[in-house]
């Protein structure tokens, strides 16, 4: 009898205290976060935006944030060089960035001017990367990731071109190319590559800022029917966004994961001063 009950217990601890557990942590570890980088900008005087997006794949949804930390000029599109080396020295006093990551990054700093910085830990999961965007000059980025223990280089590259045939298979390039309206594009396009490959495996698409939440929504929704997204998980997505739906869109990202189709859309940007 005590067992049938104690089973019960930890049935109903897991169903109902869980979730609502694992949400107050998340929200308490991001407003610290957030605290830190604030501390961050203050010492190396920099400015920071805090972008929130939500990953909707074939079984779930990933709601995320990623703290960019940059140098834009006020009221322009001017950004001003960021120095890498003393906010990775900040940083390691913070969050204590995995030394292979730490040694990793210094070669690819030092290739151009430097400035977006972006630096990310999962709260609990052996997750961290770190991220650089050089100027406007030179198009691209990289991102390292440490993934348990496994690394990875991905380089990010600016385009003007918007082709999704280099992504996905044919037939379905040309299905989520009959989805999205031209008109909803931005000129630029970023195009994500794992270091070595020559075919993209993501494709951050431009969304012209004059159309919300409410507008690309219903564009992302007709990207997951393609992608063949569960019905259950595309209501959840527009059910969650509808809290946004004024809001700006900046990017549309599609993936193809070496066969793991997923959508991603960056909804809600803070900047700073």
């Amino acid at each position: 009898m005590y067992i049938y009950l104690i089973i019960v217990l930890i049935i109903f601890v897991s169903y109902y205290l869980f979730p609502k557990i694992k949400t107050f942590y998340l929200k308490r570890h991001r407003k610290n976060t957030i605290e830190k980088f604030k501390e961050i900008c203050n010492t190396v005087e920099l400015n920071m935006n805090i972008e929130d997006s939500m990953k909707v794949c074939q079984k779930n949804i990933e709601h995320r944030y990623t703290i960019e930390l940059h140098r834009r000029v006020p009221n322009t599109d001017i950004m001003d060089e960021v120095p890498v080396d003393k906010i990775m020295e900040q940083i390691n006093k913070k969050f204590k960035v995995d030394s292979k990551l730490n040694k990793d990054i210094i070669p690819l700093y030092k290739q151009g001017k430097v400035e977006e910085f972006f630096y990310g830990k999962h709260p609990f999961l052996p997750y961290e990367k770190l991220y650089i965007g050089f100027s406007t000059t030179q198009n691209f980025g990289y991102l390292l990731e440490k993934k348990k223990d496994k690394y990875t280089k991905r380089i990010y590259v600016n385009t003007m071109d918007f082709n999704l045939n280099t992504i996905f298979p044919k037939i379905l390039a040309e299905k989520l190319h009959m989805v999205i309206p031209n008109q909803i594009l931005q000129p630029k396009h970023i195009y994500k590559y794992d270091d070595g490959n020559d075919k993209p495996i993501s494709c951050y698409i431009g969304i012209n800022n004059k159309y919300n939440i409410k507008n690309i929504m219903e564009v992302l929704t007709r990207i997951l029917e393609v992608l063949e997204i569960k019905k259950e998980i595309i209501e959840e997505a527009n059910d969650h966004m509808e809290n946004y739906k004024d809001n700006s869109c900046y990017w549309l990202g599609l993936t193809n994961k070496y066969g793991e189709y997923f959508a991603t859309i960056y909804y809600d940007t803070l900047f700073t001063a």
